[in-house]
């Protein structure tokens, strides 16, 4: 999170004082020249689910010009937002590290606008190649997740998570399955999203806020619109991790008091590459299960008068729609836009009911699959 002084003016009106940067190698493209705006699209929930959810940053820019000595095809760039206090300081933050695409028309041809993706983006679609020596027999999940970040080209930000110490005896993945693949399976298992850090770049499995606290508070003075706010996604009080073709191997852990009182919402996980025994499943369910129990959100998408540059993905966050009434949510997606203003849509999709399995000999569009959860909604007051 940004510093106090940077949150609080983030806060106000005062446009003229937003400033935005692309830097590509020494060269700097600011609004005081040639930038005219940028887009960044980012998100922790992909087909109704927050576990196991792959999702590459993406930033699209417009320039007046860009110089003659600037080539950005297939450069790294860097994003920064900044802010000009009273004293006439400056402050900035990164954004993230991006790679700019190929052109595809006249238009981005003469650089005039871009899309950029994040370093997740470039090796993601790309086959699965093991380079585990599985023949030590004491692999685990943890070694797994090491392999595809350096398929990825990137720095785990740290290779101890929740379950890192499943054992896996064999390579899992040997049908031509896709990095995206493997990394939903480590984050899954996990219980965790995939982000990159925006200052450090390095990859990392991520969850929801787990503070009491909100992050950061909306009051009603400091958003356009919120749309929902009535749909209650939670608490999640039932956990299955199941072989879909054996029910006796299948493994649970619920709250029946919960359930006695919010009904049932579970989050199912089938067809693991990894969890494919009731012996593995139960070493996994606990972790998972102390991570997940209780968890609960509000259902909306907000728009705000001034963009939130420093809110990171699962941030927990308080919207007051009343002087009185409020209620949490997290932060699922973030769209940030810099035009000379700040401005963030930040969106806390609910959770849906669909089977999502990893296995790739149930067909391709299946296969990129690997949750399922099964949410009960209900109404707010």
């Amino acid at each position: 999170m940004a510093n106090t002084n940077f949150i609080n003016e983030c806060k106000k009106r005062a446009n003229k004082n937003r400033l935005g940067k692309i830097i590509v190698g020494s060269n700097e493209i600011t609004n005081s020249d040639n930038l005219q705006s940028f887009d960044i699209d980012s998100g922790c929930y992909v087909d109704g689910n927050i576990i196991g959810s792959v999702y590459a940053k993406c930033l699209k820019g417009q320039f007046i010009a860009v110089p003659d000595d600037v080539d950005l095809i297939d450069k790294n760039i860097d994003a920064q937002i900044g802010v000009r206090y009273s004293d006439t300081t400056t402050e900035y933050i990164n954004m993230g590290k991006y790679i700019v695409e190929r052109p595809k028309d006249e238009i981005t041809a003469n650089m005039s606008q871009i899309t950029a993706y994040d370093s997740l983006y470039t090796n993601l679609d790309s086959k699965y190649i093991c380079n585990i020596d599985y023949s030590a027999k004491n692999k685990t999940v943890s070694d797994l997740y090491i392999d595809v970040c350096n398929q990825l080209g990137l720095i785990p930000a740290t290779t101890t998570f929740i379950n890192s110490t499943i054992p896996i005896k064999d390579n899992p993945f040997t049908n031509g399955e896709k990095n995206r693949t493997v990394l939903q399976t480590v984050a899954k298992i996990a219980s965790s999203f995939i982000d990159i850090d925006n200052k450090t770049n390095q990859i990392d499995l991520c969850w929801l806020s787990q503070s009491e606290e909100p992050d950061y508070i909306f009051h009603m003075n400091d958003y356009a619109n919120v749309e929902g706010g009535k749909i209650v996604c939670g608490p999640i009080n039932s956990l299955i991790i199941k072989n879909s073709q054996i029910d006796d191997e299948n493994v649970s852990i619920k709250d029946e008091e919960s359930i006695a009182l919010h009904g049932e919402h579970s989050i199912t996980i089938s067809e693991d590459y990894v969890l494919y025994n009731a012996e593995l499943r139960q070493q996994a369910i606990n972790a998972i299960w102390n991570r997940v129990n209780g968890m609960t959100y509000v259902d909306c998408k907000l728009t705000t008068y001034y963009g939130k540059p420093f809110l990171k993905l699962g941030d927990k966050i308080r919207i007051y729609t009343s002087e009185t009434n409020c209620f949490d949510t997290y932060v699922l997606k973030h769209q940030f836009t810099y035009d000379g203003s700040f401005t963030s849509v930040i969106s806390s999709p609910s959770l849906t009911e669909q089977e999502i399995r990893t296995k790739q000999d149930i067909g391709l569009q299946e296969a990129l699959r690997n949750t399922q959860v099964k949410v009960d909604k209900q109404q707010g007051e």
